[in-house]
């Protein structure tokens, strides 16, 4: 639930999305709505946003989405929810331009599924993701040691566990929580 708008505050006091990250022209996969968009005036370089769900086309491949030609994509909350993870990465930088970067948060599989699986938070999630290590209760999971394998051939610029204020009390739904963030933000750079 408005996991962009969670992300603002921190964000604003991170100078690299204001002068590197949030620059030029991007799409934020996984909101129709472009949710971003409704922030660009804090970021002084971000000049527009095309937002992108399911009516515009499968969030996965980006078919009638051409080659190289966003200057950053964002997608909050989407991964999971994709037949095939890696795959998506693939279409995502391809359709990002040399020197972009790709902006990808992601819940994280033991603060948010807390060992259930199938999901009882979110029953269209179709993988985990964990910061460094396997769990044993999902089938479907990723650590971001493969992830960070698999795109290789882009260069790692940040990768951050969201756990500041995650209520580990709490068993719930933390994305219900206006102020919770439990996820992993990872940001890629595709080489020029």
């Amino acid at each position: 639930m408005y996991e962009s708008a969670k992300a603002i505050d921190r964000r604003l006091h991170d100078s690299r999305f204001l002068s590197q990250f949030f620059v030029g022209h991007g799409i934020d996969i996984g909101s129709a709505q472009g949710e971003m968009g409704q922030y660009m005036e804090l970021f002084p370089k971000f000049l527009s946003l095309r937002g992108w769900d399911l009516e515009d086309g499968d969030g996965q491949y980006m078919e009638s989405v051409m080659d190289n030609t966003f200057d950053f994509v964002h997608s909050s909350h989407c991964l999971e929810h994709l037949r095939n993870p890696f795959i998506a990465l693939d279409n995502w930088t391809r359709i990002l331009k040399p020197g972009g970067h790709l902006i990808v948060t992601i819940p994280e599989a033991n603060m948010y599924e807390q060992g259930v699986w199938p999901s009882d938070k979110n029953w269209d999630h179709k993988w985990v993701f964990t910061m460094n290590r396997k769990v044993d209760w999902a089938d479907t999971q990723v650590s971001m040691i493969e992830l960070c394998d698999h795109l290789r051939q882009m260069e790692l610029v940040k990768l951050e566990l969201l756990n500041h204020k995650h209520l580990s009390k709490v068993s719930g739904d933390q994305t219900l929580n206006p102020i919770t963030e439990s996820a992993i933000e990872v940001i890629w750079k595709k080489p020029i």
